[in-house]
């Protein structure tokens, strides 16, 4: 299993391939916040992605590793899929 680093490290090789540059140091921001977030867990211990609890204002669920809102995966890129752990990362 790959650690939370190398994970991102991944998501950022992505973006680079789709053009967009993140810094090292921005990842490991980012890296930070998602421990609060989804404690760098994707997946549920039986194996299913992690869903929040519904948002108040939208009615949408948080997604995987990042969190992602449903929304906010579709205004990003379209090509990505939130529910595959790099691409919710990137």
């Amino acid at each position: 299993m790959s650690t939370p680093e190398e994970k991102i490290k991944l998501a950022q090789q992505k973006l680079r391939e789709h053009g967009v540059e993140i810094p090292d140091d921005v990842a490991d921001d980012f890296r930070k916040a998602m421990f609060v977030e989804s404690r760098h867990g994707h997946f549920f211990n039986n194996g299913e992605v992690k869903i929040g609890p519904k948002v108040k204002s939208t009615s949408e669920r948080a997604v995987g590793f990042s969190q992602i809102l449903p929304s906010t995966a579709r205004r990003m890129d379209s090509r990505l899929n939130m529910m595959d752990e790099i691409d919710n990362i990137a």
